[in-house]
Parts: structure tokens; sequence; C-alpha cells
């Protein structure tokens, strides 16, 4: 839903949006597999490192998107 909203009604380019999801889906898949790998025998603080850098690299892409943005009319 926030993808159409982005890109009909705000004119965000659908090629960065496209890149940005690229990039982003496989590396989830990859930081999800390797998170329970190494979280077998201490789950509480790999879990934890996960959520901040999920967090961190959120941010950043947000910040990025934003950065991007099209000038309004």
């Amino acid at each position: 839903m926030a993808q159409v909203y982005l890109t009909n009604d705000l004119g965000f380019p659908k090629e960065t949006l496209s890149m940005v999801t690229l990039v982003c889906t496989p590396l989830n898949i990859i930081f999800a597999g390797l998170s329970g790998y190494f979280a077998a025998g201490k789950p509480f603080p790999i879990q934890s490192f996960n959520l901040l850098a999920g967090i961190i690299v959120s941010s950043y892409s947000v910040l990025v998107l934003l950065g991007t943005f099209p000038a309004k009319d």
C-alpha cells in the first residue's frame, strides 16, 4: 500500500523504490537465517543486536528515501 502511495500519489521514482527493495529483501532473509543459526545458544543478546541493527538500517534507508525524494511542484 505504501509503495503505491509513494509512486502514484507522491511521484517517487519506481526505479529507486525497486532498487531499495532489491537490496533490502535478500539482506532481510540472510539476517533472519544468520540470527536463527547464531542465537541457538544465547538468543537474547543476539536478538537484541539484530533488532538494534535493523532499527539503524531502517532509519538510514528512510533518510536515503527522503534525501532522494523529488521536489514538490
